[in-house]
């Protein structure tokens, strides 16, 4: 009760130690004890301190003799730490339930996506195609070179399109990634993932402060992907809750990465309030945070530590009360690592024949009217459809399949082809929404065929294409 000593609190009528709204339902549980033997039930109520503040507690009571007079036992003990773990991992449980879902619309998007995109692409490329031509009568036909003109903007606003579009994507592969519920390790690109994470985070940020990146030439780690996202995403929403929104122009939120001897360190600084220092050597204890209820769980530190003591790397926060906060995070490089190969689109202006098997009609729309300048295209929405046009004895030289489909999966068909049809595997590319799934990573590391992420990028897909085409995959059939 915040009482010095229990003279600051006898003499006082019982109910008036209770916040207001209980008041009266203390003084009918003291009425219902008169003459009664059992105690009170078992209530949460509030009391109020003696410097105003709150306090929840549990209590009972029970009518009992006193000096010879009739009283009331109350047990009282305080739950206000009970209540704060509850609300804390209700508001965990909403943030997983947040996550899942996220995880799925992120999947879900893709097929709609792809399909826009593509269609974009096709038709910018369209209407550039004709503003061309047009121009070459501007001279002759004053009004051509007005609808020439209009096309151009058509043009610029395609282009606004398609980069929202690719904004679009790039948070849905985000967010895959961060949910992914594994721990495949592979060699993960720092400042790529310090991109994601601010990408995520920019609705958080977008009022409060900049963002300043500071990148240096680093070497990969090896760790699980979605864990290192799931720690930068957590200090760069820390640092953003650590500003007050409305002064962007004033504060700033810069991510350095930078090598140093056989580590890379990726450090967060903020130019927010700061934490006290009694706080500091509590900020890694499960469930402590300085925010309230309802914008942390007090998980995020120490999870983000777990995570990277074990990947051999260490955690540490400096910071000034008022003057703002870095939190420095140090990881073992990887060095030699091989880079990741990005092989360059080889000259082939052949034409081939392309099979595209996907369930989602209006993405195999898409695709036929994107490339059907270039190649000629086949499209059917069953993995069945698909057998049977190769056990009839079609040739394609390209065969784009989804991995995902209802009743025969891509794997499935893939599966079949390999053992009856070999000379079709070579030119098989597995098309997939789920890029880091289970399924998924045990074909890719299989290395029997290609695979690409949807939403489709129609530039890698031609790439793929001149590839295949210019004999980078050997011909089998005829």
């Amino acid at each position: 009760m915040g009482a010095a000593t229990p003279a600051n609190l006898v003499g006082r009528p019982f109910p008036e130690l209770f916040a207001a709204p209980d008041q009266a339902a203390v003084l009918a549980r003291m009425e219902e004890l008169r003459g009664s033997s059992a105690p009170a039930r078992l209530a949460e109520l509030s009391m109020v301190r003696l410097d105003g503040s709150l306090v929840h507690v549990e209590t009972t009571a029970m009518s009992v003799l006193f000096d010879g007079q009739p009283s009331v036992l109350a047990v009282i003990r305080d739950v206000s730490a009970r209540r704060e773990l509850v609300a804390r991992t209700m508001h965990v449980d909403r943030v997983l339930a947040v996550g899942t879902l996220a995880a799925g619309v992120g999947h879900e998007i893709n097929n709609p996506l792809a399909y826009v995109m593509a269609n974009v692409s096709y038709a910018s490329g369209e209407v550039t195609r004709v503003q061309q031509q047009l121009e070459k009568f501007t001279e002759r036909e004053p009004f051509v070179g007005a609808l020439a003109t209009a096309l151009s903007d058509v043009v610029g606003v395609l282009a606004e399109i398609e980069e929202g579009a690719g904004r679009i994507r790039d948070i849905a592969r985000d967010l895959n990634t961060l949910a992914r519920n594994d721990e495949e390790l592979g060699l993960v690109d720092l400042p790529a993932a310090a991109d994601s994470a601010l990408r995520m985070a920019a609705p958080e940020i977008r009022q409060r402060a900049r963002i300043a990146r500071h990148y240096g030439e680093v070497p990969p780690i090896r760790a699980s992907a979605s864990r290192v996202s799931q720690v930068l995403l957590n200090l760069v929403i820390n640092a953003a809750h650590a500003i007050a929104k409305g002064a962007h122009d004033s504060n700033e939120i810069a991510v350095h990465i930078r090598a140093e001897g056989a580590t890379v360190v990726v450090e967060v600084r903020d130019t927010g309030c700061g934490i006290a220092p009694e706080n500091l050597d509590r900020l890694f204890t499960p469930f402590f945070t300085t925010k309230p209820i309802g914008q942390g769980t007090g998980l995020g530190l120490s999870i983000s530590k777990r995570i990277v003591r074990s990947l051999g790397g260490d955690i540490e926060v400096e910071s000034t009360l008022g003057h703002g906060t870095i939190v420095r995070v140090t990881l073992p490089a990887v060095r030699n690592a091989r880079p990741r190969d990005v092989p360059s689109r080889p000259p082939s202006s052949a034409r081939g024949r392309v099979l595209f098997i996907d369930d989602e009609r209006l993405l195999g729309a898409a695709f036929q009217r994107a490339l059907s300048h270039e190649h000629d295209v086949v499209v059917v929405e069953t993995a069945a459809e698909a057998l049977a046009r190769l056990t009839n004895g079609e040739w394609f030289d390209v065969i784009f399949c989804d991995f995902n489909m209802p009743a025969m999966t891509g794997a499935d068909l893939y599966g079949i082809i390999e053992r009856s049809m070999p000379q079709h595997a070579p030119h098989f590319v597995m098309v997939t929404g789920e890029g880091h799934g289970p399924r998924t990573r045990e074909l890719r590391e299989s290395g029997k065929t290609r695979i690409l992420e949807k939403p489709l990028d129609m530039d890698q897909v031609r790439d793929v294409l001149a590839q295949m085409l210019s004999g980078a995959v050997p011909r089998t059939g005829s």
